[in-house]
C-alpha cells in the first residue's frame, strides 16, 4: 500500500524553487479511497505553495471519473510556457560583440563597442542602459573608461 507520509517527508527535505515530478498518481488513487487521494492532492498544493516548489503530477485521466478529474483539476493548475524577452537585432549585436570579447578575457569599453558597430556614443549609452536595466550587462568604471561585461543572463543567450 503506498504511503503518503513517505512522499510528504521526501518533499519536506527538498530545497525551495525545486521541481518534483510525481508520476502515475492514478496508481495512488487505485490503492486508496478517492477522498483520501483528493486530500493528498490538496495537501501537495499547500506544500508546494508554502515551500516554494513546483510539483508536477502525471496521471492517466481515463482512470479517473469525471467528478474526480474535476476535483483534481481544481486543486492543480496548468503549466504555461514562459516567453523569453525578444531583443531587437541592434541590442543583440552589442551583446554578441561583448560576448566575443568576454570569452577571450577582454572587457570592452563603450568606445570599443561604438567603433566596432559604428554607432554614436549617445546611442551606445541608451542601448547599454537598456541592456543593464534588463540585466544582460554590467558596466563598471575603469580609470576614465566604462567597461562592459555580460551577466549570467546575458551569457545564457549564447549557451
Amino acid at each position: 500500500m503506498p504511503n503518503y507520509d513517505e512522499i510528504e517527508k521526501y518533499l519536506n527535505g527538498i530545497p525551495r524553487k525545486s521541481f518534483v515530478l510525481i508520476d502515475r498518481v492514478d496508481y495512488l488513487l487505485s490503492k486508496n479511497s478517492s477522498s483520501k487521494f483528493l486530500s493528498f492532492v490538496h495537501h501537495l498544493r499547500e506544500m508546494a505553495y508554502l515551500k516554494g516548489i513546483t510539483i508536477i503530477i502525471s496521471a492517466d485521466s481515463e482512470l479517473f471519473s469525471n467528478f474526480e478529474m474535476k476535483l483534481v483539476e481544481k486543486e492543480t493548475s496548468n503549466i504555461s510556457l514562459i516567453e523569453k524577452e525578444k531583443l531587437p537585432d541592434t541590442m543583440l549585436e552589442i551583446l554578441k560583440f561583448v560576448y566575443k570579447k568576454n570569452i577571450i578575457g577582454i572587457k570592452p569599453t563603450l568606445s570599443d563597442i561604438g567603433k566596432d558597430i559604428n554607432i554614436t556614443r549617445p546611442t551606445i549609452g541608451k542601448r547599454i542602459n537598456h541592456l543593464v536595466t534588463s540585466n544582460y550587462l554590467t558596466v563598471s568604471v575603469k580609470g576614465r573608461n566604462k567597461v562592459v561585461e555580460l551577466t549570467n543572463k546575458g551569457k545564457e543567450l549564447f549557451s
